[in-house]
């Protein structure tokens, strides 16, 4: 996964500088954008995504902040981040690239708590969330688009599950209560979604 990152930072870094030689300036405008595609990696089968963003335009940046909602296994969450896009170019069909950050919070059903007879119900906390890729652009009518990328997704979870402390058969002594037990999840995929900007 570390050859994903340098490679998606490489392209990051010449895109941005091949980008420099625009010099229009043009007005702020605020743009939508839905988002949603899916995560493969870790899990055993693929999962969904879907983003919602608002934020503003200039030349070829658009900064946005977003919200979304993810399956990821067994794993549901809600990512809360700030994306950056840089459209390479002034084509109106065109690459781009993105970089998002935030935090990941934690939407777990009951089906996807850890449950057994010797602990209580468990803390549920989030994360760390990171993306970044590169995709294209095609340009619509009235001015919407859409386009298609790829890059690479990482987020955090963790569940604290506390067992019980009145057991019948344990050793004593029984007035020490047992410590918390603690599972973290580094959920790492690749992230192919569709973008619609309106």
């Amino acid at each position: 996964m570390k050859r994903y990152i340098k490679l998606i930072l490489v392209g990051i870094l010449f895109f941005s500088t091949a980008d420099g030689q625009q010099l229009k300036t043009e007005k702020v405008k605020f743009i939508a954008t839905l988002q949603g595609g899916i995560l493969e990696g870790q899990a055993d089968k693929t999962a969904a995504q879907l983003q919602l963003l608002g934020g503003i335009k200039k030349n070829a940046w658009l900064i946005s902040l977003g919200v979304g909602l993810d399956y990821y296994g067994t794993k549901r969450s809600v990512p809360l981040f700030i994306d950056v896009k840089n459209v390479i170019g002034k084509r109106k069909n065109a690459p781009f690239i993105y970089v998002a950050a935030g935090y990941n919070f934690s939407w777990l059903r009951s089906n996807e708590k850890i449950v057994s007879w010797w602990t209580e119900p468990g803390k549920e906390n989030g994360g760390l969330f990171y993306d970044a890729g590169m995709g294209y652009k095609f340009s619509l009518k009235n001015k919407m688009a859409f386009g298609l990328s790829a890059g690479y997704s990482y987020k955090e979870q963790s569940e604290i599950i506390q067992p019980f402390s009145n057991c019948d058969f344990c050793v004593p002594p029984q007035n020490i209560p047992p410590k918390p037990e603690t599972y973290k999840y580094q959920l790492r995929r690749i992230s192919v979604k569709l973008h619609f900007w309106f």
